[in-house]
């Protein structure tokens, strides 16, 4: 008996004492990774104005299986709210060190948050037994890399197709945009100002420039068009202001300069024709009344818009009685040539034969630009 007694009692006190490898072991959920995904602007943060989803990876960093692990996300940034998907799962059963992406989150950022503010998250995480673990992470809000700039400028529609900007005359302004930046630039739209005073922008000062520019992406903006004052100095260098907004409010005032130059057209007289003239020899004689008829060349390098003429003479030997005015045809081309409408000149009956006769033709184009040309006649 006393034998038995002490095998019993050394068994007893074996199992109180022995270790035992069946008690049960904690899952502890780690957040592994945060990823920032589908936001406006594709660069995977978070910016003032935007919607985005956030994704976590979770890790099962304990000793248990995570069963079942649900998570609801929050948030009490005045900035930024949790618009759906705040709940979901991360997966079924987590061994331990077993990773899992849960379900992702929308949020979505006011337009006037601050640059460089952090925002605290709460990740509640709860498993199958109830069993509840509360994670904390911080993003920041950052200003979008996205930036604009300009590539080309273009003058195009002006009136006298040079391509460039001239005294008197009305063009479009079209501009090539392109994303600088290291962020989608999303939908932007532009206001096209100046102060100068010799310069209006008359119509299309607003408009668009596309949808989505993704980085190094260009794309033409809407035209925009201008009206120059006949009065400014040619040379004069006019300051513009490309106000560009995206979606997101963010906004970028940009700068060029355009020169006012005088027009390259060059009028010059081509040909003069004396016709219907009393005798028909093609000549001015005493006592006759002509018709003078002059064919106008473009020699420049500009189209010459809409030019008229006057025609006058200080002789004491011709009067131009008819016609002293006129038009030489709606635009010239470069090299292009037109006859102007004919004037009528009456040769003084006592004119000297052999005298020489200095007629004035005096040219003005629809930009308010003027040239005077002269050529002479003799009596014969």
């Amino acid at each position: 008996m006393r034998g038995i007694a002490l095998s019993t009692s050394s068994l007893i006190l074996g199992l109180m004492v022995a270790p035992c490898g069946c008690l049960d072991t904690e899952p502890k959920p780690v957040i592994e990774s945060i990823e920032v995904h589908d936001d406006s602007n594709s660069d995977g943060v978070l910016s003032p104005g935007e919607k985005a989803k956030i994704q976590i990876l979770l890790r099962n960093g304990g000793e248990g299986d995570l069963v079942g692990p649900d998570f609801v996300l929050s948030t009490d940034s005045a900035y930024v709210s949790v618009t759906g998907g705040d709940t979901g799962s991360c997966g079924n059963v987590l061994q331990p060190e077993a990773k899992r992406l849960c379900g992702s989150s929308t949020v979505e950022v006011a337009p006037n948050a601050p640059p460089g503010t952090n925002v605290h998250f709460t990740f509640l995480v709860t498993d199958a037994e109830s069993s509840s673990w509360t994670l904390e992470f911080s993003l920041p809000l950052l200003a979008t890399a996205a930036n604009p700039k300009i590539e080309t400028v273009e003058v195009m529609d002006d009136d006298n197709d040079d391509g460039v900007l001239n005294p008197g005359e009305k063009a479009k302004l079209r501009l090539l945009l392109r994303n600088g930046g290291a962020s989608d630039l999303m939908r932007p739209d532009f206001v096209l100002s100046t102060d100068s005073e010799y310069v209006t922008v008359s119509g299309g000062d607003t408009g668009s420039c596309g949808n989505i520019l993704q980085p190094e992406a260009k794309w033409w903006c809407g035209s925009s068009s201008v009206e120059v004052a006949p009065n400014v100095p040619p040379g004069t260098n006019v300051l513009f202001v490309f106000f560009v907004t995206d979606d997101q409010s963010n906004s970028w005032p940009l700068e060029f300069s355009l020169p006012l130059l005088a027009t390259a057209a060059k009028p010059e007289i081509d040909m003069v024709e004396v016709l219907e003239d009393d005798n028909d020899d093609g000549l001015l004689n005493p006592g006759e009344k002509v018709k003078i008829r002059v064919l106008l060349r473009n020699g420049g390098t500009s189209t010459l818009v809409g030019p008229s003429f006057v025609l006058s003479s200080d002789s004491a030997y011709v009067s131009v009685t008819s016609n002293d005015t006129g038009s030489c045809g709606n635009k010239l081309e470069p090299q292009a040539v037109w006859f102007c409408g004919s004037s009528t000149i009456l040769v003084e009956a006592n004119a000297p034969g052999a005298a020489e006769v200095s007629f004035e033709f005096s040219i003005t184009d629809k930009q308010y630009n003027e040239w005077n040309l002269g050529f002479s006649l003799p009596i014969q």
